[in-house]
C-alpha cells in the first residue's frame, strides 16, 4: 500500500483529467439510460 499522501498526489497530478472525464461519462450514461442502470443495480 502506498502512503495516502502519495495516492493523493498521484491522483491530483496524474489522474485528474481522466477521473473528470470518467465522471462526466458516467453522468451522461445515467442521464441517457436511467431505467437500464436502475435495473442493473437491482
Amino acid at each position: 500500500m502506498f502512503p495516502s499522501y502519495v495516492c493523493l498526489l498521484v491522483k491530483s497530478h496524474y489522474h485528474t483529467n481522466q477521473l473528470f472525464l470518467s465522471m462526466v461519462i458516467e453522468l451522461q450514461k445515467r442521464l441517457s439510460q436511467p431505467q437500464s442502470l436502475m435495473e442493473d443495480s437491482k
